[in-house]
């Protein structure tokens, strides 16, 4: 018998549709008790209808989701489509937080995320976690946090900030920044109360059972370096104490006049971005996302002054390979366990815009090979946060974050 179940739908009435993918998902588990659901929807539905669909068949459940870029499912990625995944509550139960105002406030919103989060677990649902177990068990990750924050806000950096003012620099918080099909004018987060913008919703999750995360890009480090001569949150002004731009297209190996053809964000931006040491030495990509008239570069995510940035280059076999070890790394956190109970899947949009539909499938049927036929669910994002081992939590561009929760 399934602990977790995963059901589709690509009905066009909300309703339907809701209630159509809650309802495969909870015949997967044999109706058990449900300690989490998870809704991963396309913008293409009224998120208040379509959580009335869930709530019909699941009822008031934990449950914490949001529209997407793209659906993953056991069937592949799609479009159009609703996912729900419910987690039975025998291996895990969470408690659910909502911050608001995510543009305007988003330390403040992290940390009402967080706050409320601890308090709808509350006290009864520790039992499930056992003293020591850490030191017994690799894996063993009593509480970590799935977050969802609004895509389009640009303040992801800043609501992590908040969250870890509440739970620590070191807690595990994994998750995606909600997507609304690349239409870039409103993303919806989803809690237990309902659907909801410019906000960010988590989940709490309480387990006994391991738990191992990965995040992993597959791009490949050129030997073209600049420094970060000035920058300010998301844009790079200058670069070698340049315009950025002038000095990306000579990175590029291009005229000025090329760099400006297209659209930046899904052309040289996409196969050629920069990446980023952390302190362990991991480079993580800054996507860059447009050129500005004086010159400066916006980035998918906040570049600081003094880093030295590298030319990466992106190729299909990379990324699919990528997505393949992050898995198998999820699984050696995990505590190599003998069967996968759920994988909740992070994927970048760009990601799947380099791939191609055909490239997307294969990442998927590839990540499969590792993980076996566990119910798997996730979507594709507007940006991934995720940690890395002795790591703080970070904001990324352009990865695939996986979470796997296993049984021994």
């Amino acid at each position: 018998m399934r602990s977790a179940g995963v059901g589709v739908s690509q009905l066009r009435d909300p309703f339907a549709a809701g209630k159509e993918a809650a309802s495969k998902a909870i015949k997967a588990t044999s109706g058990r008790p449900v300690g989490l659901c998870l809704v991963f929807s396309s913008s293409r539905y009224n998120p208040k209808k379509l959580l009335e669909g869930v709530k019909a068949v699941l009822g008031p459940v934990p449950l914490a989701g949001c529209t997407t870029a793209g659906e993953i499912t056991p069937a592949g990625p799609l479009e159009g489509s609703v996912a729900v995944m419910v987690i039975s509550a025998d291996i895990a139960r969470a408690g659910i937080g909502l911050g608001k105002n995510v543009k305007k406030k988003p330390r403040e919103a992290g940390r009402e995320a967080a706050s409320s989060a601890i308090r709808d677990l509350g006290y009864p649902a520790l039992y499930l976690t056992s003293p020591g177990l850490g030191a017994k068990r690799r894996g063993h990750v009593p509480f970590f946090v799935l977050m969802f924050p609004d895509g389009l806000s640009g303040q992801e950096e800043e609501v992590i900030e908040g969250m870890k003012d509440v739970l620590g620099g070191f807690f595990p918080i994994v998750g995606g920044s909600a997507g609304d099909d690349l239409k870039l004018k409103r993303t919806y987060q989803f809690c237990t109360d309902g659907a909801f913008t410019d906000s960010v919703a988590c989940a709490l999750v309480a387990t006994n059972n391991p738990v191992g995360f990965s995040s992993k890009h597959g791009w490949r480090p050129l030997d073209r370096l600049a420094l970060v001569t000035k920058s300010s949150g998301r844009v790079v002004e200058k670069l070698n104490h340049r315009p950025a731009a002038e000095v990306y297209a000579e990175m590029l190996k291009i005229s000025f006049e090329d760099l400006q053809e297209g659209v930046l964000a899904w052309e040289k931006g996409l196969s050629n971005p920069l990446g980023m040491p952390d302190l362990s030495g991991e480079i993580w990509l800054r996507h860059p996302q447009a050129l500005l008239k004086d010159g400066s570069i916006s980035f998918f995510s906040r570049v600081p002054e003094g880093v030295a940035l590298r030319l990466m280059d992106g190729r299909r076999e990379d990324l699919i390979k990528a997505a393949v070890d992050a898995a198998s790394e999820a699984m050696e956190k995990c505590g190599k366990p003998r069967e996968v109970e759920a994988a909740i899947v992070f994927n970048c949009v760009a990601r799947y815009k380099l791939l191609g539909p055909e490239g997307a499938r294969e990442e998927l049927r590839e990540l499969r090979k590792v993980i076996g036929d566990a119910p798997m669910v996730g979507f594709y994002t507007y940006g991934e946060q995720g940690f890395t081992e002795g790591g703080p939590v970070g904001h990324r561009n352009q990865t695939v974050t996986i979470c796997l929760i296993g049984r021994s």
